[in-house]
């Protein structure tokens, strides 16, 4: 769902923040000072080096599928005058759109992510009351309560804790805390890391 979503885009900004700024082997690459061409996504996945066909899938705004759309005719992307809706592909990996994920449609700089199977763990945690009801009774309304826990996380990096030393609440991290680079650490190896980063530009 959308709270996921918006919790893996923190997660993200966390742990490739820390990535960037402090790790020997980026898996950020930065192609935003010139517009995207159709082979940028393989420069992304190069940097695994000799396992980037175990990333398999990419994620990005909306906006960038609708470029890359019109930048790439032999593309299997998605056009509805063709058919039913599909999961299109690009380069051969699974196309995800979503605008959760960073866009600016005043400079053109998007981020894009490119991920591979099993990189974000991603469990339902028990919920004590999962829904409850309530009532207005002055106003007619009826109330469903609905509560949802989960984990979501990038394998290969560990959570230290708030480096500020804010509190986390009984819910967990806030999204805010989460997209902290300095409340987490990289603990595998950079090619073990099934997911990479990237900046591009949009015309």
């Amino acid at each position: 769902n959308k709270m996921d979503l918006k919790r893996l885009v923190a997660v993200l900004n966390g742990v490739f923040g820390r990535n960037a700024a402090s790790d020997s082997s980026s898996l950020v690459l930065d192609l935003s000072e010139n517009t995207m061409g159709k082979t940028d996504l393989l420069l992304g996945a190069q940097k695994l080096g000799d396992r980037k066909l175990e990333l398999t899938a990419v994620a990005m705004n909306s906006a960038v599928g609708t470029y890359l759309a019109g930048l790439d005719t032999n593309a299997s992307l998605y056009r509805p005058s063709q058919g039913a809706a599909t999961l299109p592909t690009y380069n051969g990996r699974t196309v995800v759109e979503d605008d959760t994920i960073p866009y600016d449609a005043s400079t053109g700089v998007a981020t894009v992510y490119l991920f591979g199977r099993g990189a974000v763990a991603l469990n339902e945690v028990p919920e004590k009351v999962p829904y409850e009801t309530d009532r207005e009774k002055l106003k007619g309304n009826d109330i469903l309560i609905t509560r949802h826990a989960g984990i979501c996380h990038l394998r290969g990096y560990a959570w230290t804790g708030t480096s500020s030393g804010e509190a986390v609440t009984d819910g967990g991290p806030t999204n805010t805390q989460l997209a902290v680079a300095a409340n987490w650490n990289r603990v595998y190896d950079a090619k073990q890391i099934r997911c990479v980063k990237m900046l591009v530009k949009i015309a």
